[in-house]
């Protein structure tokens, strides 16, 4: 995993500790914030990060990134 790739996991969970008092709605309102913020191409990279971490990845960075699909 690169510099970039731990970068945007570190982001993504900064932007969903931000949401994280909206209980079940957070994932949905991170992602939400992913795609007015971040270019296609970052969003892009952090699905493909967070498949390749599987499980190692936290589930709120899973559901951020199914929330994204949606």
């Amino acid at each position: 995993m690169t510099k970039q790739d731990e970068k945007l996991l570190r982001m993504a969970g900064e932007i969903y500790q931000f949401f994280r008092h909206q209980g079940d709605a957070a994932p949905v309102a991170a992602a939400s914030h992913l795609k007015q913020f971040w270019a296609p191409s970052m969003r892009t990279d952090y699905l493909a990060v967070v498949a390749a971490k599987g499980d190692q990845a936290s589930a709120p960075l899973h559901a951020i990134a199914k929330a994204l699909q949606e």
